[in-house]
C-alpha cells in the first residue's frame, strides 16, 4: 500500500464519521425553533434559520471534501511528502480497510443509538403527551434514523465502499 493510499483511506474514514455525527444538528435546531416559538421574535428566527443553513452548508462541504476530494487535502497538507519509502508493507486493499471501518462505525452508531432511542421512547411514554406537544420528539427521530443508518452501514458496507471509492470530479 502506498503512503498516498493510506492517507486517502484515513481521510475518508474521518469523512464517514463526520457524516454520521452531522445528523445531530437537526434536532438541536428543531428544539431551538420550539423554544423560540414562544417568543415569536422574527429577527431571532431569521438568525436561527441563517445559522442552520450555514451549518448544513458547512457540513456538506466538509463531507464532500473528506469523502470525494481527498487528493486535494493530501496535496494542500503535503501528507505524502518527506517519506523515505513510498510504500508500506500491507497486503490489504484500501477498499477492504474502508469496508471494515464502515462496519465498525455502523456498529458503534447502532450500539450508541439504540439505548438512547429506547430511553427517549420510555420518557415519551411516561410523559403521556401527544407527539406534537412532546419537545424532544426530534431526538426520537434522530436516534431512530441513526439506528437505521448504523444497521444499513453494517449490511451494505460494500456498496458504501464502492460509492466512496469513486472519485467525484
Amino acid at each position: 500500500m502506498e503512503i498516498n493510499t493510506l492517507w486517502k483511506t484515513i481521510i475518508k474514514l474521518f469523512g464517514i464519521w463526520i457524516l454520521i455525527d452531522s445528523f445531530s444538528i437537526i434536532p438541536q435546531f428543531s428544539q431551538t425553533f420550539i423554544y423560540m416559538n414562544a417568543d415569536k421574535d422574527i429577527e431571532y428566527l431569521f438568525y436561527v434559520i441563517l445559522f442552520f443553513g450555514l451549518s448544513i452548508l458547512f457540513y456538506f462541504l466538509v463531507i464532500r471534501l473528506f469523502l470525494f476530494k481527498t487528493d486535494l487535502i493530501i496535496d494542500k497538507l503535503k501528507l505524502d511528502k518527506n517519506y523515505i519509502d513510498k510504500k508500506i508493507d500491507l497486503n490489504i486493499k484500501s477498499s477492504t480497510v474502508i469496508s471494515i471501518a464502515i462496519i465498525i462505525i455502523g456498529g458503534i452508531t447502532l450500539v450508541d443509538s439504540i439505548p438512547r432511542l429506547l430511553s427517549e421512547i420510555v420518557e415519551f411514554l411516561q410523559q403521556k403527551m401527544l407527539i406534537k406537544e412532546y419537545p424532544k420528539f426530534s431526538w426520537i427521530i434522530l436516534q431512530a434514523l441513526k439506528s437505521i443508518i448504523g444497521y444499513l452501514m453494517i449490511t451494505n458496507s460494500k456498496r458504501i465502499t464502492n460509492l466512496i471509492e469513486k472519485e467525484v470530479a
